[in-house]
């Protein structure tokens, strides 16, 4: 468990500016949520519907970053339209990416995983120019902007106070390298899509670009898989050091709240980077990042803490 104290530390050390002078920002502070893999059990639902409501009074918007349901459960389409509908009734905007459990992990229950991702995409992405929620966030998507990757329309950008953010589809479960045609596909464009939110951040000077997708990059692969994460994160440090602002990518998948940087095979940091992972399964809770791009580290982030929900 990290304190509130800590993340805030570590957000302003990670994403301390690299020699690099920003000019003050003149949008106005704000606050989104982050949160994932959850809810899990029938009993958790409850508790899902009060962090959501709690999303709602505290912040401009959320972020949930996949797993709907548990691995060990079966990928039913009425799982999927009752997820659907909690989060359409927050008050505010929520942006969801999907995670594994939603259709690469359904193959242990004997479901098929490609089509679960196709009926995921035509459930929670009618309207991919939207975001979820009674509110809706006006999103740009790959599927639109990117004619090479017209079936990714989970993956979206948008800009808010000043800040790029991005989603990316990538999972848990060593992102499906198990499954190279479809893996290599889905990184290609990821990869795309990554390119494509610095390029915005960048023409519009932006202070700083979010990033959000599911897996949890740290989890090591497989015996006898390579990891399927390396091809991205070597891009991901590329493109911050080409970047003169900060970068946060928030995450779910390992279910415990931890913020890490970025190291290379030498040992060496990717400076202005910073991975931060949500809690998660029992823990009904999310986390609160406020913007204040006047504030040298931009982000201060603290856990989003929902009253009558289990003690975090």
């Amino acid at each position: 468990m990290i304190s509130r104290r800590a993340l805030i530390a570590a957000a302003g050390a990670s994403l301390a500016p690299s020699g690099l002078a920003l000019a003050a920002s003149s949008h106005r502070p704000f606050s989104f949520a982050a949160f994932g893999c959850q809810p899990y059990r029938q009993e958790d639902l409850d508790d899902f519907d009060r962090l959501i409501d709690e999303v709602g009074r505290r912040t401009a918007f959320g972020i949930y970053v996949g797993d709907i349901k548990s691995g060990s459960s079966r990928c039913e389409d009425g799982v999927y339209q009752d997820r659907l509908a909690r989060l359409d009734r927050s008050r505010v905007p929520i942006v969801y990416t999907p995670g594994d459990n939603e259709w690469t992990d359904c193959h242990r229950q004997g479901d098929d995983p490609l089509e679960r991702l196709d009926y995921l995409r035509r459930v929670f992405f009618d309207r991919p120019d939207q975001s979820r929620g009674r509110r809706r966030l006006r999103l740009e998507t790959q599927s639109v902007i990117q004619p090479a990757h017209t079936a990714f329309v989970e993956n979206a950008t948008w800009a808010y106070g000043g800040i790029r953010f991005a989603t990316l589809h990538v999972v848990g479960s060593n992102d499906n390298a198990a499954v190279p045609q479809e893996q290599t596909v889905r990184e290609a464009a990821n990869l795309a899509w990554l390119d494509r939110c610095f390029e915005l951040a960048r023409a519009e000077r932006a202070p700083a670009v979010v990033l959000a997708w599911q897996a949890d990059v740290f989890v090591d692969p497989p015996s006898g898989q390579q990891s399927g994460f390396t091809v991205l994160l070597d891009r991901l440090r590329d493109q911050t050091a080409a970047f003169e602002g900060r970068v946060l990518v928030v995450h779910a998948d390992s279910h415990r709240l931890a913020s890490r940087r970025l190291v290379d095979a030498s040992g060496r940091e990717t400076p202005g980077l910073l991975l931060l992972q949500v809690m998660g399964a029992e823990d009904l809770h999310g986390l609160r990042i406020d913007v204040d791009t006047r504030e040298p580290a931009i982000f201060a982030i603290s856990p989003l803490l929902v009253p009558g929900n289990a003690r975090f």
